[in-house]
């Protein structure tokens, strides 16, 4: 997973969605966030989702790319590249 600066001080994350999951949750594991959902990629329900999973963890966040990919890229609007390190190695070790 990449956290990436990007200007106005947000931060780019980077998530792999896996729709039509028995089980809902964000995981990270091998340097990639993971975000599973019980919703189907159908008509942006996934997308809603995972957009819930991700703000609920990183605050305000916006999908800006990967809207019919698994790959997905968002910009977290109130953090800091320390903020997000620290946001990852708590959900690493949640495991």
């Amino acid at each position: 997973m990449r956290g990436r600066g990007s200007p106005g001080g947000c931060i780019l994350i980077e998530v792999v969605a896996t729709p039509n999951s028995k089980k809902e949750g964000l995981e990270y594991a091998d340097g990639v966030l993971k975000a599973r959902v019980k919703e189907p990629a159908d008509r942006g329900k996934a997308n809603k989702a995972v957009t819930k999973l991700v703000s609920g963890i990183f605050g305000e966040c916006t999908l800006v790319s990967g809207f019919t990919s698994r790959r997905k890229t968002f910009l977290a609007k109130t953090q800091t590249a320390e903020t997000l390190s620290i946001l990852l190695e708590s959900l690493h070790k949640r495991k």
